[in-house]
């Protein structure tokens, strides 16, 4: 059973709250005044609060900052219950975070209507949060060991021949230090991934920053995956390998996105076929959509690997031994979903793979 935790001075509409929740099978806590709130919500951490405005000493708004500088209340779904039903009151109590806004006299199936999505995101995010815990665990005990062992066993060796007063060859610094830079590139990156990944996750149940999201635009062009590939330049030495013929337009795409939906396509075709091998980067607007589709000649992928597209899969891994979690692909398709579009891959086992990604145009 739900608990919600009901603060508001008013007992008359605390009670009938109170009557009206539990017949549909809430357990309700009360609280008549702010402070009393605040030490209601810090000892029971309810399910959801819904908080008055016009109290006295403690108003809502300050009850809301308390709860929200809290780590262990700031997650807790945050209703405002207020008679201050001008435009610019309810868009304040949206602005500072409050999950929802809703005005007296109340409508009681706009509150349980409310009550019951609030309610659903927070499942929603727990259980993203117990996958991508699920994934972190299963992930990073070896893809983080291992540039991490690099960056302890050369630098380890580089001490050790110090300490002993022996003397490093030039040539011998240089290959230590080029596996520790190595390694903490990887590293960053991967830390990076994951961070991404997680932000993604956490917003893909959340309308308002998924419209925010959405309000950036820029170019994808040539320009932008010559970008991509002088970033991979010096870790593939591919570049000779990519045909590019794009139709430069704006899509509805921030550019870091943007940016990152080329490269990690980019990489993804460098990283699974050989050097010598052709990859085709085109892009063309269909539609309202730009269209954006790499096709490398590869070892290719089979049905059910691509069924099995995850964050924590890489593909034959035992097998081939390559580097990465199988994230990046993850994170493209995230990016286009959440924008409105979405991830396509078509492959043959040693044949090759063809990757599209559908984004939207920028407005006009």
């Amino acid at each position: 059973m739900k608990t919600i935790l009901i603060i508001e001075d008013d007992h008359k509409i605390s009670d009938s709250l109170a009557d009206i929740l539990e017949a549909h099978e809430y357990e309700v806590l009360c609280a008549g005044d702010g402070r009393e709130g605040v030490a209601a919500a810090r000892n029971h951490y309810p399910d959801l609060i819904i908080c008055d405005i016009m109290m006295p000493e403690l108003d809502g708004y300050a009850v809301f900052k308390a709860l929200r500088d809290d780590p262990d209340t700031a997650v807790i779904p945050f209703i405002f219950l207020s008679a201050k039903a001008e435009h610019h009151d309810r868009r304040y109590g949206m602005n500072i975070g409050a999950d929802d806004y809703l005005t007296k006299p109340i409508d009681i199936d706009e509150l349980l209507r409310a009550i019951e999505i609030r309610l659903w995101r927070k499942q929603a995010l727990k259980h993203t949060l117990d996958e991508l815990r699920s994934n972190l665990s299963q992930a990073l005990p070896h893809e983080f060991l291992t540039p991490l062992n690099a960056v302890i066993g050369f630098s380890g060796l580089i001490l050790d021949s110090i300490e002993n007063n022996e003397i490093i060859e030039r040539h011998q610094l240089r290959d230590h230090a080029r596996m520790i830079h190595d390694a903490g590139h990887r590293l960053h990156r991967m830390v990076s991934d994951f961070l991404m990944y997680a932000h993604l996750r956490s917003i893909s149940s959340d309308a308002a920053a998924i419209r925010e999201l959405r309000r950036p635009a820029s170019e994808l062009s040539e320009q932008t995956v010559a970008a991509a590939l002088k970033e991979l330049e010096g870790e593939y030495h591919r570049s000779g390998d990519c045909s590019v013929e794009l139709q430069p337009y704006g899509v509805q795409v921030g550019s870091n996105y943007c940016r990152y939906v080329v490269t990690e396509l980019l990489r993804n075709a460098m990283k699974f076929s050989d050097a010598g091998t052709s990859i085709a980067v085109s892009g063309k607007v269909q539609g309202n959509n730009y269209l954006l589709t790499l096709r490398d000649a590869g070892r290719g992928m089979s049905d059910a690997q691509i069924a099995r597209l995850g964050a924590h899969i890489q593909f034959d891994r035992l097998l081939y031994e390559q580097q990465g979690v199988g994230i990046g692909l993850a994170i493209v398709q995230l990016i286009a979903e959440l924008h409105g579009g979405a991830l396509k891959v078509k492959s043959l086992p040693d044949i090759g793979t063809n990757v599209s990604v559908t984004l939207p145009l920028a407005a006009p």
